[in-house]
């Protein structure tokens, strides 16, 4: 019980946040977790500008 109210005061911004202008972070969530896949399918790219150009296109 100790543990839910203390992490309810540490997201107490987040959750009034929810309701009041019903937003969440999921979008940023979602965008980090495609970018996270796309690195490490291209895990070992020698080339540093192609790949930042390769990122560039496909979330563009």
């Amino acid at each position: 019980m100790k543990n839910m109210a203390s992490l309810l005061k540490r997201n107490a911004g987040q959750i009034v946040n929810y309701f009041i202008n019903k937003e969440t972070n999921a979008k940023a969530e979602a965008l980090n977790r495609n970018l996270q896949r796309f690195i490490n399918m291209n895990y070992g790219t020698r080339n540093v500008d192609f790949f930042l150009y390769r990122i560039k296109i496909h979330f563009a």
